[in-house]
């Protein structure tokens, strides 16, 4: 009986060990995949651009809009008379 359960658990160990080599594999080829294009989309999105011309890339909502009568906020401190 104990020679069923660690022959029983060595055999989940290699088969354990198996797979996570062909799935660690599969993870970091993909992860390579995902730089590549990346990488490639980056210097493709700056070759589109003249040299010397500025672009600056923003995201939709990063601008702060403020109101037209609304005034600049000035810091100022308290003095006790």
């Amino acid at each position: 009986m104990l020679l069923k359960i660690i022959i029983f658990i060595v055999v989940i160990y290699f088969v354990i060990r198996f797979f996570s080599r062909f799935l660690l594999s599969l993870f970091i080829s993909n992860i390579n995949n995902k730089f590549t294009q990346a990488q490639s989309n980056y210097y493709n999105e700056k070759s589109h651009h003249k040299e010397g011309e500025v672009f600056i890339n923003t995201s939709p909502g990063s601008e702060k809009r403020r109101k037209i009568n609304e005034g600049e906020y000035v810091d100022f401190e308290e003095i006790k008379e």
